[in-house]
């Protein structure tokens, strides 16, 4: 290793391997990291030897880092030094309307604002960005993506893959200012109640009383036991506070999980008295777009069948991101909590598994024409009728799947 091994590179090689060591340790423990990592200075000597240029190992560390982060977490970040370590999450979801991801190597759509930048240039959840301003997202990290979309404050170049296509088109967004979108309740004759929730904003849990009170009014002049439907389909954006606000309307009285980190104690997520609406009979309409609080309230209501779910499973996305420093000056960004169920399971790579399975109808799969994914409508009819022909069971059984009409 004599090309590349002076004191610099040695002090780099050892901040390199630290940085292994601090991810790892974080996720698997002290025996997973010593498997992982010990073949590192093997591969930095077999490019040195057979690599037809020279190489400094200084131009090798950012894809060492960012490699091992991809294979703890693809939503992890390496920060090189001398870059303030800041989440710009919410900055892009402000200008553009939409939170952004990475999944399966690029960058992932998982919300989409009404009205907002990304609305108006047809940019859907579930959507992948292939490029931004020129760049290939698949080798960028999650915190690379985000100043990617900020770095022009005008005109942001995208190409992207919609859903169930499989060829890209060109985008140009006009990043802008936009408006929230609050909560819509709809009553429907049959005793049926859907409240759509796309973001969390202040003021919802006032709008969501409002709509449960009505809701409630409504069963008892018509004498029947309401079913009341939580749409929290591509909510990403929600915190803490959105969480315990739902937890405690909807959730029993009792311990009901805990949030867990290495080395800390657990914090218990408990209601000391049941919520005001934890009588209804609920349920949650989810997709891989709901995450953040939304995912977080929909796994822990069906860990405690205290609601019935359906829909498309979620993605399980670690739900506590961090900043750990490195002694070179770098910032790691990584998971460093979990939500614990009280089955004992955890939120994240699990996901939430629906009771019943809506799954959206694709038509043409196969052939040579471009698949077409069923309307937005279309589904949420289907997923509507799933829930007025549920039949509760003594021990739940989520193997139930409502499937497209015929024709």
């Amino acid at each position: 290793m004599h090309r590349f091994m002076n004191k610099s590179s040695m002090w780099l090689l050892t901040c390199a391997l630290m940085m292994v060591a601090v991810a790892r340790t974080f996720l698997h423990g002290q025996g997973e990291l010593f498997k992982h990592s010990k073949d590192l200075p093997e591969i930095l000597h077999l490019v040195d030897r057979a690599y037809v240029d020279e190489v400094q190992l200084e131009t090798l560390l950012p894809g060492l880092y960012q490699g091992a982060l991809n294979g703890l977490d693809e939503n992890a970040s390496y920060v090189p030094p001398g870059m303030t370590p800041v989440n710009r999450d919410d900055e892009v979801y402000l200008r553009t309307g939409m939170v952004v991801r990475k999944r399966l190597g690029h960058a992932y759509v998982m919300q989409v604002a009404p009205e907002s930048p990304a609305a108006n240039t047809q940019i859907l959840p579930e959507t992948y960005l292939r490029e931004i301003n020129g760049s290939v997202t698949r080798e960028m990290s999650l915190v690379a993506v985000r100043q990617a979309i900020l770095e022009n404050e005008t005109l942001v170049r995208l190409k992207v893959i919609d859903p169930g296509k499989t060829e890209d088109r060109e985008v140009e967004l006009h990043p802008a200012t936009f408006g929230q979108t609050k909560m819509q309740h709809q009553a429907y004759g049959d005793g049926l109640h859907l409240v759509r929730i796309p973001q969390f904003y202040d003021g919802l849990e006032l709008d969501l009383r409002k709509a449960l009170n009505q809701t409630r009014e409504a069963a008892s002049k018509a004498d029947r036991n309401p079913r009341f439907v939580l749409d929290l389909r591509n909510n990403a954006r929600g915190n803490r506070r959105h969480f315990k606000m739902l937890v405690a309307l909807f959730l029993p009285a009792g311990d009901l999980g805990a949030w867990v980190a290495k080395g800390r104690e657990p914090i218990p997520v408990r209601n000391e008295t049941a919520g005001a609406f934890a009588d209804l009979d609920l349920f949650v309409l989810h997709n891989r777009g709901t995450s953040g609080a939304a995912e977080w309230f929909t796994a822990i209501a069906r860990d405690r069948k205290a609601a019935v779910t359906l829909g498309i499973e979620t993605l399980g996305m670690p739900p506590v991101y961090g900043w750990v420093q490195l002694k070179n000056g770098a910032h790691l960004e990584i998971p460093i909590a979990d939500l614990e169920l009280s089955s004992k399971e955890t939120l994240t790579k699990n996901g939430v598994k629906p009771d019943v399975a809506v799954k959206k109808d694709v038509k043409g799969e196969g052939d040579d024409a471009e698949p077409k994914v069923e309307s937005a409508e279309d589904y949420l009819a289907r997923a509507l009728e799933a829930v007025r022909s549920y039949r509760a069971e003594s021990a739940p059984a989520p193997a139930q799947e409502a499937l497209p009409k015929a024709g």
